[in-house]
């Protein structure tokens, strides 16, 4: 039994970290430069910023999907206060909500290819709305598509 609280209590930090090493990417949002780090598989979009505590200044997690549906994001086990901005395949902005530290409350929008989550108010502080478009990767054509 100790042998598997050990186990556990060593893998927490590893499953914390699991999108830490996800390189950052460059992108913009309206006429702003960031960095992002991109969640594009199932797992990576699973643990998104999870356990993370801090961002640096002027980045955050993308996650991209191969469809535009209804999603909805929740902050369990995140630590860092958050705000999301779904996109639809263009990489439109049209839905932007203020996410809580530590709590279930979904937060949703249909039709979304694309969420965006920044550190809470880095949007507002930008004057960041819906219409506003994200493009990533850089050397493509606006939009998300790559």
């Amino acid at each position: 039994m100790r042998l598997l609280g050990l186990v556990l209590l060593l893998a927490l930090p590893a499953a914390q970290a699991a999108t830490e090493w996800l390189p950052y990417h460059r992108a913009r949002v309206g006429s702003h430069a960031i960095a992002v780090q991109v969640a594009d598989t199932p797992a990576q979009q699973q643990r998104g910023l999870m356990g993370r505590s801090t961002l640096p200044p002027d980045t955050g997690m993308l996650f991209v999907y191969d469809a535009a549906h209804a999603l909805c994001f929740w902050m369990r086990h995140t630590p860092l206060p958050l705000d999301i901005a779904f996109a639809d395949a263009e990489g439109r902005i049209h839905t932007l909500a203020q996410m809580q530290p530590l709590s279930d409350t979904l937060h949703c929008a249909d039709n979304a290819a694309y969420a965006l989550e920044m550190p809470q108010g880095w949007f507002e502080r930008k004057g960041i709305r819906s219409g506003d478009v994200i493009r990533w990767p850089l050397d493509q054509a606006p939009g998300l598509m790559p």
